[in-house]
C-alpha cells in the first residue's frame, strides 16, 4: 500500500492533490446517488412510474453532460501541464 502511495505522490506532487481528487469524486458521486434516489423517488411518488422513468432518463442525461464537461476540463488541464 505504501508503494502505491509513493508512486502516486511522485506523479501528482503532493498528498493534498490526492485527497482533493478523492474528495471531489466522492462528493460528485454522492450528489448523483442522492439525485437518483431522492429525486427519482419523489418523482415516482407524485407522478407514478412513467414520470419516474422519464425523470431518471433526464437525470442520466445530466450525468452524461457533467461527465463530458468534466472530461474536457480534465483534458485541458493535462494539456496545459497542470
Amino acid at each position: 500500500e505504501d508503494g502505491i502511495r509513493d508512486v502516486l505522490l511522485s506523479l501528482v506532487g503532493s498528498e493534498m492533490c490526492i485527497r482533493d481528487s478523492s474528495t471531489e469524486v466522492r462528493l460528485v458521486a454522492g450528489f448523483f446517488v442522492l439525485l437518483y434516489v431522492v429525486g427519482g423517488g419523489l418523482i415516482w411518488l407524485f407522478y407514478g412510474i412513467g414520470g419516474a422513468l422519464l425523470g431518471l432518463s433526464c437525470i442520466t442525461g445530466g450525468l452524461l453532460l457533467f461527465l463530458l464537461l468534466y472530461g474536457l476540463v480534465w483534458l485541458l488541464g493535462k494539456w496545459a501541464g497542470d
